[in-house]
């Protein structure tokens, strides 16, 4: 059996264009079948050298063995799409079928052999050329042809698609890595954005700390400058009088050290603050230390977008690191749902011509459904007056490292009349704050991060953030 793990991406897109042609000239095939049968219903005295019947078996034959390895790729790629009895059934029959006009040369003296391939050959052509979903349910035979057209022709038009998306994808994923640790893009992207607060303040009305109390340590992974945490540790020790941090151990590749302690000064002592400059999915320690709080803000985008590990392994690596079943893994990562990620998905496909994949909160929450989780979406924003505004005064230098960052894309790609039509479409999905909703607009305000709010011209970015707790 050929498995689609043996053979190369080149090898499989040579062989799906043979059996898309073979599909097409099974179709030939039966004409030229039907006509032989014809011919020698009337010219009984016409007869075949050996050379010409070899050549007139070999091309009725072909299709079935294309046909054969199309049926065990599909099989092996696809083993719970149909019940292996139906299909089966389905690839016996089209192999029948197929050796029925290198029949007609052996036994070509046979009235009812020549008669039999007509009516099949005829029924064939009409289920090939007319099968659609409707005949389908009308007529149970034609579903057979369906199942046929489908192994042979649209299941190798649909595999070379993903082919070319997940290759378009990896290399994507390659050319972005380094967008990630950009310290620069990242310092000016972190200006904008509304999460450390708002986010802080849902981890907290959700109730998500109740279990938690006294003194923790936290393991904060990919903490950036510290600003999210910083909040997120003031609350925490606010609540109650005997709260506090002893550690905090960071680990991120970008180099924020100075910021992160300046942040984090108030809440616990710098001695007590060690870093690691590595990403979490290469940092690891033979006798992993535990932590009442792992904290991952924002910080799983690389590691899933780069596919360093699979979902799976970098939950049961989080949750490896927590110390009892009061500990808590706190993950947030931004929701494919809002204006934000329509812009971004716009832009990219503006950028690169493809649509492309990017990381979201959805693909990871399809993924949590077997652990305990809780999680709550909230309402952000990303505030891009500044950069807007020194844009209209032609000091572009703040927005494309935004846009650098945000779409993970060289700055290179913003070139001239490419950063004007994208610079066009951000200002299409970003809004005035006196167009939002009143409930949005008093609570925006009342927050003013990261910068004072000014209800005439502060220009926003919505986008909403999913907080799962572990």
């Amino acid at each position: 059996m050929i498995r689609d793990y043996i053979l190369e991406n080149n090898l499989k897109n040579i062989i799906g264009r043979f059996i898309k042609l073979s599909f097409k000239y099974s179709i030939i095939n039966l004409i030229i079948q039907i006509s032989v049968c014809l011919f020698l219903l009337f010219k009984k005295d016409f007869f075949l050298t050996n050379y010409e019947r070899t050549f007139f078996i070999i091309m009725f034959s072909t299709p079935i063995f294309l046909f054969i390895i199309s049926y065990f790729i599909y099989e092996n790629l696809y083993p719970e799409s149909k019940p292996k009895k139906t299909l089966r059934i389905v690839a016996l029959f089209w192999i029948i079928y197929l050796f029925t006009p290198s029949l007609i040369l052996f036994f070509r003296y046979s009235d009812f052999v020549n008669v039999f391939a007509i009516i099949v050959g005829g029924i064939t052509i009409i289920g090939l050329i007319g099968v659609s979903d409707k005949s389908v349910n009308k007529f149970k035979i034609l579903s057979v042809f369906k199942d046929v057209k489908y192994i042979m022709f649209d299941f190798w038009n649909k595999r070379n698609n993903q082919l070319k998306q997940e290759h378009f994808e990896n290399n994507l994923s390659q050319v972005r890595e380094d967008q990630y640790i950009d310290k620069e893009n990242l310092k000016v992207f972190q200006e904008t954005i509304s999460c450390p607060l708002i986010d802080v303040n849902a981890i907290f009305n959700n109730k998500y700390f109740e279990d938690i109390q006294g003194e923790i340590s936290v393991l904060d992974i990919g903490g950036a400058e510290g600003k999210f945490t910083a909040n997120l540790l003031k609350t925490y020790k606010s609540k109650e009088n005997g709260n506090f941090v002893s550690k905090i151990q960071l680990i991120d590749p970008v180099d924020l050290k100075e910021e992160y302690i300046k942040n984090l000064s108030s809440i616990v002592d710098s001695s007590n603050i060690k870093n690691s400059k590595i990403t979490f999915e290469k940092w690891n320690q033979p006798s992993p230390e535990k932590y009442n709080l792992v904290i991952a803000s924002h910080s799983l985008y690389a590691a899933i977008d780069n596919k360093a590990m699979s979902i799976d392994d970098l939950i049961t690596k989080l949750k490896r690191y927590v110390k009892d079943k009061n500990s808590l893994v706190l993950i947030i990562l931004a929701s494919r749902e809002g204006r934000a990620y329509s812009f971004k998905k716009h832009a990219l496909k503006l950028i690169f011509d493809e649509d492309c994949y990017d990381v979201d909160s959805n693909k990871l929450i399809q993924n949590l459904f077997k652990y305990d989780f809780k999680n709550v979406q909230t309402d952000n924003y990303i505030d891009l007056s500044e950069y807007l505004k020194e844009y209209e005064d032609d000091k572009k230098e703040n927005l494309i490292k935004w846009l650098s960052y945000f779409l993970r894309v060289d700055e290179n790609n913003f070139k001239a009349q490419k950063l004007t039509q994208i610079v066009e479409l951000l200002k299409y999905y970003v809004q005035p704050l006196y167009e939002l909703s009143n409930y949005e607009i008093e609570n925006f305000t009342k927050l003013n991060f990261p910068k004072p709010m000014d209800k005439n011209n502060s220009m926003l970015l919505l986008h909403k953030t999913d907080i799962i707790v572990l």
